[in-house]
């Protein structure tokens, strides 16, 4: 008797440990879709504010010379250089961790800025490039790349299934 009980704990015990891994896995899927779905919340919210306008203004209308206003304002100790000038960049080099560290995927990244990221960032390369700078938004520089890859990985599916 005793050993039909044995044999069935050693059946069924697994399979109690395989359900329980199941529902874990699902209950942390779900906590981290809930953690995504926040993240671009408060990302779009952001985006979507006044401070944020107000940058895009100036920095649209430093645009090509955006380095050399950047230094300007740096060096006349002007608030640009560390508002309006900088927190844009500074909202890319975030978003930037978010991907880069795996908290925001990078398709829903690219799917909200991917455009805005590719604009700005044509502004902003000659400042990330500048020695003077090279700490200044390390991952602006990351999720570009990341972009400029799940861009690529687009394309090639559009052509897939275009043939």
């Amino acid at each position: 008797m005793l050993s039909n009980a044995a044999n069935i704990a050693l059946i069924v015990t697994p399979i109690v440990i395989a359900i329980g891994f199941y529902f874990a896995y699902k209950q942390w899927a779900s906590i981290r879709k809930a953690r995504m779905a926040d993240i671009v919340i408060s990302l779009t919210n952001t985006w979507d504010s006044e401070r944020m306008a107000e940058s895009r203004r100036a920095v649209n209308l430093s645009g090509e010379s955006l380095k050399k206003d950047y230094q300007k304002a740096i060096e006349n100790k002007e608030e640009a250089a560390f508002g309006s000038l900088t927190r844009l960049g500074d909202f890319f080099d975030a978003l930037g961790v978010l991907v880069a560290e795996g908290l925001l995927e990078c398709k829903i990244a690219y799917d909200l800025f991917g455009e805005v990221e590719k604009y700005y960032y044509n502004f902003y390369k000659s400042v990330i490039a500048d020695t003077d700078y090279k700490d200044y938004v390390p991952y602006f520089s990351r999720l570009h790349q990341l972009f400029t890859k799940e861009e690529g990985c687009r394309s090639k599916t559009k052509k897939k299934s275009a043939s």
